[in-house]
């Protein structure tokens, strides 16, 4: 839950809490695949230059598919074209590295995807993949050590996760590889801005308000070398021409396995 701006009855600004759709927009196939996969530079090549049936069936094991929210009727619908494809070496958990694959689809299926993989004894197989949405907002990857200076988490800025009249909304989001899962960390609104139906001074209109975060990974005191970080929040919530800031700290709270948010001064 988060708090966004209201114009009360009398003109007064106040705070109200509603859900936003956060909870609906870290959607991840954080379960993987034991199927034994090509290597990751044959797998871009197959995606850049393979037949139209071979890049199918490697979208396909790479569970890269439109999430069914964003579809009309709910069904989801497989991405086989993209822009750009891209691999990464990163070490995401230990033993490492792992292989993040960067599908970029804009003018395709307007999704991007993050693909996880890993190298076993069999072969590679796939850990995960993340959906990003791309229609509107072209989502920002980075590969940050928040929780353990031995491994890299999933940051991504600018994850859209929900359009319509009078709403948008993006959010960062941070996704850890938990033995072979990939897991939500963190997931909160990083631009939110939505019209909404006002009377002052007997007339009726719509105003548009919005809530605007920036966050910044400060390291935790005395635990540099563990690779510990905090995130500051600097939070701008505004309804026309009234504007109020407010900062919370998240910290990492290992036995529930996320970040916890704390009010804090500036």
């Amino acid at each position: 839950m988060t708090s966004h701006l209201r114009l009360g009855r009398l003109g007064i600004l106040v705070l109200v809490t509603y859900l936003p759709v956060s909870g609906r927009a870290a959607q991840t196939d954080g379960q993987g695949s034991r199927e034994v996969l090509p290597a990751p530079e044959a797998i871009v090549r197959i995606l850049r230059t393979g037949s139209e049936e071979e890049k199918a069936r490697m979208a396909g094991l790479l569970s890269f598919r439109v999430p069914p929210r964003t579809r009309v009727g709910g069904s989801q619908v497989l991405c086989p074209d993209f822009d750009s494809i891209d691999s990464e070496y990163v070490t995401l958990q230990q033993p490492g590295p792992q292989v993040v694959l960067h599908a970029s689809g804009l003018s395709g299926c307007q999704y991007d995807f993050l693909a996880i993989l890993q190298l076993e004894a069999t072969g590679w197989i796939r850990l995960g993949t993340i959906p990003l949405w791309s229609k509107y907002r072209s989502p920002k990857v980075r590969f940050i050590s928040l929780i353990s200076a031995a491994k890299k988490d999933i940051v991504v800025n600018d994850n859209t996760v929900d359009y319509g009249t009078g709403i948008f909304q993006t959010d960062m989001t941070i996704w850890s590889l938990v033995g072979s899962r990939l897991e939500v960390v963190f997931d909160e609104i990083e631009n939110l801005t939505f019209a909404v139906g006002v009377e002052k001074n007997g007339k009726f209109g719509n105003t548009q308000q919005s809530q605007c975060s920036s966050f910044t990974f400060v390291p935790v005191e005395g635990q540099e070398g563990a690779g510990y970080r905090d995130i500051l929040e600097k939070q701008v919530l505004s309804d026309h021409e009234t504007t109020l800031a407010r900062w919370r700290v998240f910290v990492w709270r290992p036995e529930l396995g996320r970040f916890v948010g704390i009010p804090t001064e500036q």
